[in-house]
């Protein structure tokens, strides 16, 4: 969109002092492409035409109120066409009044990952592993695990030298909160949730690549900014649109709770953008339901495009803590009712690893969205990347049948999926639209 497009509000704007400012995220109009073309071209021109878009309202915000482009400390999200900036009170409203500005929302802190330490009576330590048949999996597909697919996971960090990763082909690391170089884990819970992805010996699926950002305080808690820069991270790791590294996948055990009611999508529109530019380009996104029993999933996992996970027990009962659906959402004039959770996946009592070379028994919606990102994973590396449409497709297929406010569709089941995709000529799988 060209700037003379733009009819700017006359104003009269001097910066004011950021010594008394606070932390806002101000949201352009958004613009979305919609390229008809191969899966690796779709990410490229999705990036390069948020980055080139953003560059423009971006310039055109500061040419509006009067002030230098340089001369202003911000944040580019280019991913949800906006950005992150310290306003005072009295400048809030000036940028409101330039056309091309949707919102100015406080940058909040908000705690995300609440673990619970609770051992229900010691299960098997592989339990989870068992009930989706991963040992029979690898004993019929041995090459089934993960090799090659990368794996993002925003969480509280990793202690990527745990024995669990020692064997890792790559463990790709950017801390959005301290901004260290080095990996490293200050709370547990992102080193036990990439464990069951992709531990030795805890893991899924053991030789994926991981791709971790450091967007959690020790607390649990974190800005909306510090998600929405590692939710970017992950859609170009690198910083350059021709090179194939970003997450076919991102685990996100983390959410915020809801009330059951109708929720306005417009009060998280940033982390909604976001999932839906990576749903453009064909990202997946895994999100945990919630842990708040009878209410709804939680806030991003009740979104339209993410893929909420409800945890199971070792006997297959869906846990008293993880949230039920449906979910209620208010759009616009319209109030969308979705089915969710998506899917269940073992999430009570699960061991895996723990900063310090240790180990630790965590529940939650958080321990079952890895062992549903694994699988996913293993998934990926017989089929190549997927859009989300198409993996659900594959999923409720080969899942184990459910369909109910407790565990979603299904369970997950890895192995009919692989089962599924090398079905005989004479047995073929169902068409589930799947690259050839």
């Amino acid at each position: 969109m060209l700037l003379n497009k733009w009819v700017f509000a006359a104003v009269c704007w001097t910066w004011a002092s950021l010594a008394s400012a606070a932390p806002y995220i101000v949201l352009f109009k958004a613009e979305t492409s919609a390229p008809d073309a191969n899966a690796k071209v779709i990410h490229k021109k999705v990036m390069e035409d948020r980055q080139q878009a953003n560059d423009r309202n971006i310039g055109a915000l500061f040419q509006a109120l009067g002030v230098p482009k340089d001369s202003v400390p911000y944040t580019n999200l280019w991913l949800i066409s906006g950005l992150a900036i310290d306003l005072k009170d009295q400048d809030i409203e000036n940028v409101k009044k330039i056309e091309l500005v949707a919102k100015v929302l406080p940058d909040q802190s908000r705690v995300y990952i609440k673990p619970d330490f609770s051992v229900r009576g010691l299960p098997a330590q592989d339990w989870g592993l068992q009930r989706l048949s991963i040992p029979e999996l690898r004993t019929q597909f041995p090459e089934a695990l993960g090799k090659g697919v990368r794996v993002g996971i925003i969480d509280t960090g990793i202690q990527s030298r745990h024995p669990e990763f020692d064997q890792k082909n790559l463990v790709v690391f950017h801390d959005f909160v301290n901004h260290l170089a080095s990996p490293y884990d200050d709370q547990g819970h992102g080193t036990h949730v990439a464990g069951t992805i992709a531990g030795a010996t805890t893991g899924v699926a053991p030789l994926v690549d991981i791709y971790m950002a450091k967007a959690f305080s020790a607390s649990g808690s974190a800005y909306d900014s510090w998600l929405l820069e590692a939710m970017q991270w992950m859609f170009d790791p690198d910083g350059d649109a021709n090179t194939d590294d970003f997450p076919l996948l991102v685990n996100n055990s983390w959410g915020l709770d809801l009330p059951f009611d109708i929720n306005d999508l417009d009060a998280f529109e940033p982390l909604h953008r976001a999932i839906q530019a990576w749903s453009e380009a064909h990202i997946i996104p895994v999100f945990a339901a919630g842990n708040t029993g009878a209410a709804p999933n939680g806030m991003p996992g009740g979104f339209p495009e993410a893929l909420a996970i409800a945890a199971i027990d070792d006997h297959s009962g869906v846990a008293e803590f993880s949230s039920r659906g449906p979910n209620y959402w208010k759009a616009g004039d319209q109030v969308l009712t979705l089915f969710k959770p998506d899917f269940a996946a073992p999430g009570v009592d699960i061991y895996s690893a723990w900063p310090g070379n240790g180990y630790e028994y965590l529940s939650g919606t958080s321990m079952a969205t890895p062992h549903a990102s694994g699988s996913i994973a293993l998934i990926l590396q017989q089929t190549g990347r997927l859009s989300t449409g198409q993996l659900k497709t594959l999923l409720l297929y080969s899942m184990e049948t459910k369909f109910d406010f407790n565990y979603g569709s299904g369970i997950i089941n890895p192995l009919a999926a692989l089962k599924m995709l090398q079905a005989p000529a004479d047995h073929p799988a169902p068409k589930l639209g799947l690259p050839h």
